[in-house]
């Protein structure tokens, strides 16, 4: 089926007439891979039938008209044999036609005689240079392009179609724009439009899957170093200029004014002609064309309707195109979308690349959202300020600046921090350092928190100080040191440790080394402790019957060189003959005075496990 409905040309009688690409022969083997199978010429006719009565009288036919419609005749050239009649189209593989097909070519012969008595009827245009004859029956070769290099050729801008393959071609040629878009297409586009304007990229001006311009191809010429140096910047852009590849010289290219729908196929295609002088228009024309004069077919693309919908490919996209366009969506790039644009716009979204990004723009601007970049952000930017929000790199913060500042957050960089800095300062917080820390600085502080490096730390310090900590360093530690010290407390090298030392001293610790201890030194003592190897110890009392039975029992151990002695309480519990418990608990030096007192008083094994309970665990 043609793809231009209007008329159908014929075979020229005229002699010594020839059409300005008669000159030049082709072969489609030039610009068809090998791989592909050449395209299958027609071997029926599907055409309408046309039975003629016999001996029915032909209707006259108006000068100048052509009353032959094009469905009578495809886009493949009829074969005819040397003396200019039309071959019969019926399986070659057949020795001879069957009686129906000598019936179809009966009709066939009829109709192809009265359609070159017709011939001399049809109009005809006298061929100029650089216009194309329009009413001589023939295949016009066509190529289709990717946008924006198809209308490049329309405008004027591409003078070269560079390809990977060469051709011997030399005639007229179709500009076909492919149907296919994608984001590189765009890309090229605005690298093209940042250096010459073009029209916007739409359906409108970029029609996609239509004919827009027929040109001259005159030269296929070798893309060299010296080539490329002779084109324009422009060019260069239009096209693929890489050594190694060809570049197509077109020239007399004509805008076709009324863009009709081409269906594109790869390389060189054919495609039936007549009468495209009313198609061509130097000028170039944005007119789309006219609906009422196609058909609805595979070939042709509708109109575009109100709502087109988002492009993937990173263009704008708009619900309608128009005056009224109230909503255009953001764009991919990561430029500035807006809901709607205009003087009365509301909201300026985000932008993408990091930068400030406000939900209004102007002098009563309330909201001035946080940087990315770690500078100081603020809800509201003013002398008002009531909140200044803490900086990211780690310098001091605080929710409101000014004299009556309450709080000063703590710096993250191990600094002092208050809470409230002055005179009247209550809580200097612990430095991580670990220097002294006080809860008030002044000569009434009541309480200097021990220090982290194991010198001695004293609650209070001065002349009534009640408790001066225990040193780590394993040396004697005292409640309190002075004349009126009542507890030195055991030392950890093994040696005597004394609760007071002084000649009413009623107490000497048991000795750490295993030796005897005693309760009291003097004519009246009254406990001899046993001896951790074999001495006998006496006790007075006796435990009732059901309170349980313990000792206390020493051992020494080696830490870091040195010996100290550990204390651990055994106990077992018994009912009717039958142990029911027996297990030991170690005795804190803390606490051995006590259970030392426990034990000589024989309190029931409970009481003294209450004493021991707050202990986690034992050792054994």
């Amino acid at each position: 089926m043609t793809l231009f409905d209007i008329e159908q040309y014929h075979q020229p009688k005229k002699e010594n007439y020839k059409r300005d690409w008669d000159g030049a022969s082709y072969d489609a083997a030039w610009d068809e891979p090998e791989d592909i199978h050449p395209i299958l010429e027609n071997e029926t006719l599907t055409d309408k039938e046309v039975s003629l009565k016999e001996g029915e009288k032909e209707k006259s036919i108006p000068e100048k008209e052509c009353r032959w419609n094009p469905k009578d005749f495809d886009e493949t050239p009829r074969k005819v044999d040397s003396n200019g009649n039309p071959k019969i189209f019926w399986d070659e593989s057949k020795e001879s036609p069957e009686p129906d097909d000598f019936e179809s070519l009966q009709k066939y012969s009829v109709l192809w005689q009265q359609w070159e008595k017709s011939s001399d009827n049809c109009s005809s245009v006298k061929e100029q240079s650089g216009n194309y004859n329009t009413t001589t029956p023939n295949t016009l070769k066509a190529i289709s392009l990717w946008q924006p290099w198809a209308s490049l050729i329309e405008l004027g801008l591409k003078h070269y179609e560079t390809r990977s393959w060469k051709t011997k071609y030399r005639g007229k040629l179709l500009i076909c724009s492919a149907a296919k878009s994608t984001k590189e297409q765009y890309q090229q586009y605005l690298k093209i439009d940042s250096e010459v304007k073009l029209p916007l990229w739409d359906e409108t001006n970029f029609l996609r899957g239509y004919a827009l311009a027929i040109c001259d191809l005159v030269d296929c010429i070798d893309i060299t170093p010296e080539f490329i140096n002779q084109q324009s910047q422009i060019e260069m852009l239009c096209g693929d200029w890489q050594v190694g590849r060809y570049a197509w010289k077109l020239e007399n290219i004509q805008p076709i004014a009324k863009p009709f729908a081409v269906k594109g196929k790869q390389r060189f295609f054919d495609i039936t002609s007549t009468n495209l002088d009313c198609y061509l228009e130097k000028s170039f024309s944005n007119t789309l064309p006219d609906k009422s004069k196609f058909k609805a077919s595979d070939d042709f693309v509708s109109l575009p309707n109100k709502f087109l919908e988002d492009k993937l490919d990173g263009e704008i996209s708009s619900r309608k195109v128009g005056d009224d366009s109230k909503f255009l969506e953001d764009k991919l790039d990561g430029e500035i979308s807006s809901r709607k644009v205009g003087n009365d716009s509301k909201f300026l979204e985000d932008k993408l690349d990091d930068e400030i990004s406000s939900r209004k723009v102007g002098d009563d601007s309330k909201f001035l959202e946080d940087k990315l970049d770690g500078e100081i952000s603020s809800r509201k930017v003013g002398n008002d300020s009531k909140f200044l929000e803490d900086k990211l790199d780690d310098e001091i913060s605080s929710r409101k600046v000014g004299d009556d500042s309450k709080f000063l957050e703590d710096k993250l960089d191990d600094e002092i921090s208050s809470r409230k800095v002055g005179d009247d300062s209550k809580f200097l917080e612990d430095k991580l350092g670990g220097e002294i820390s006080s809860r008030k600085a002044g000569n009434d502080s009541k309480f200097l928190e021990d220090k982290l490096d194991g010198e001695i730390s004293s609650r209070k310090v001065g002349n009534d100080s009640k408790f001066l900590e225990d040193k780590l360093d394993g040396e004697i530690s005292s409640r309190k040191v002075g004349y009126d010290s009542k507890f030195l407390e055991d030392k950890l090298d093994g040696e005597i440790s004394s609760r007071k030392a002084g000649n009413d001293s009623k107490f000497l610790e048991d000795k750490l080394d295993g030796e005897i201890s005693f309760r009291k030194v003097g004519d009246d003592s009254k406990f001899l402790e046993d001896n951790n190897e074999t001495n006998i110890s006496e006790k007075k009392t006796r435990r009732h019957k059901g309170d349980g039975s313990g000792c206390i029992y020493y051992r020494t151990v080696t830490k870091k060189g040195k010996n100290y002695s550990e204390a651990y309480y055994q106990y077992e519990f018994w009912k009717d003959g039958e142990r029911l418990t027996k297990s030991s608990k170690y005795i804190p030096k803390r606490l051995l005075s006590q259970v030392q007192r426990l034990e000589a008083e024989k309190a029931p094994v409970k009481d003294i496990l209450k004493l021991l309970v707050p202990i986690s665990g034992s050792k054994k």
